[in-house]
């Protein structure tokens, strides 16, 4: 019987990993709270998220385990107007990301990213969305673009 044993290198990545999460998880809670220095208003930040329908259908479909189900559940609703084109792209690359797809799931999540004024309805599915894309790029050790979005999601939350 033998004992399983990481190798150093691969517990040195999770740490990296580990730290860069913190961080940015950090400083996108510290810039949420906080609205800065300019005239003593917060900013805007929108009000907790809000599930449609579509939201709970999808999710219904995600919670089966069947993650090519959950695909052409949200491709149905998006497609039917259900489901923002931001929350849509969001649960397909999270339903890539659960069927092992990673380079398809790091495109969806940039899809969501790329979009340059998201809608108030949708401001907590785009920062979800950009935060798992900072995940998995750091995951792949993309630190750069990494935190390149973690900082562009920073941007969208002092708007």
């Amino acid at each position: 019987m033998s004992i399983f044993v990481p190798k150093i290198g691969v517990m040195r990545h999770f740490k990296q990993v580990f730290i860069i999460g913190i961080v940015v998880v950090v400083a996108l809670t510290v810039l949420a709270a906080c609205g800065g220095k300019d005239d003593g208003e917060q900013s805007f930040v929108p009000g907790p998220k809000v599930c449609t329908h579509g939201d709970s259908i999808a999710i219904a479909a995600r919670f089966t385990g069947n993650f090519e189900y959950f695909l052409a559940v949200t491709d149905s609703l998006a497609e039917a107007g259900e489901l923002s084109p931001i929350r849509a792209d969001g649960y397909r690359g999270v339903a890539y990301f659960q069927m092992g797809q990673m380079d398809k799931c790091i495109e969806y999540f940039r899809r969501v990213v790329s979009i340059e004024n998201p809608p108030a309805e949708d401001f907590w599915a785009y920062v979800h969305a950009g935060t798992n894309l900072v995940i998995m790029l750091t995951t792949d050790r993309d630190y750069d673009n990494a935190m390149h979005t973690a900082l562009q999601l920073i941007d969208k939350l002092k708007d």
